[in-house]
């Protein structure tokens, strides 16, 4: 899917998803429309490829709208991600 994507009647989410993809796209939109997350975006490859590219809300600061280039801070974001990669590869 391309383009505008409505989340919900509050919420609209911009970019693209894979059709296989579909809960993703699903969750992300779930997401757009909670208190926790009045701006986001996600983006997933898969074997070197795009596969989820999405973006929406607003900055949570500014009040702007969120883009595909929004900046943000990330902490801890790849805690979760290292063990699982290092098992994969027999390292742990």
């Amino acid at each position: 899917m391309t383009g505008p994507i409505s989340a919900s009647a509050m919420t609209a989410m911009h970019g693209t998803a894979d059709p296989t993809f579909a809960p993703v796209r699903a969750a992300f939109a779930r997401l757009l429309d909670s208190v926790d997350a009045p701006g986001a975006s996600v983006c997933v490859y898969q074997h070197g490829r795009p596969v989820v590219d999405l973006w929406g809300g607003h900055h949570p600061l500014t009040g702007a709208p969120w883009t595909d280039d929004t900046v943000t801070v990330l902490f801890s974001a790849t805690k979760a991600a290292t063990p699982r990669c290092f098992s994969a590869w027999g390292a742990c």
